[in-house]
């Protein structure tokens, strides 16, 4: 009983910590401002004014793991 509680307890956290930093399209503002080629750059995250910019084929997790390292 005491191994499920410590699981649940725990797995809380890992689920609660993931959840503020947004990925969406590449704006035109943005590439603008950057000048991004827009035909390769497609997501974006902003963390502490730190534009994170790649193609839309990089996954959403490395958009959040990218910027929660910016953000420590």
């Amino acid at each position: 009983m005491k191994l499920v509680f410590f699981v649940l307890l725990t797995g809380g956290f890992c689920f609660s910590a993931q959840a503020i930093y947004e990925v969406k399209p590449l704006t035109e503002s943005q590439a603008s401002e950057y000048k991004l080629d827009t035909s390769f750059y497609g997501k974006a995250t902003l963390v502490q004014d730190i534009l994170i910019a790649t193609s839309v084929k990089v996954s959403d997790v490395a958009h959040q793991e990218t910027a929660y390292q910016f953000d420590m």
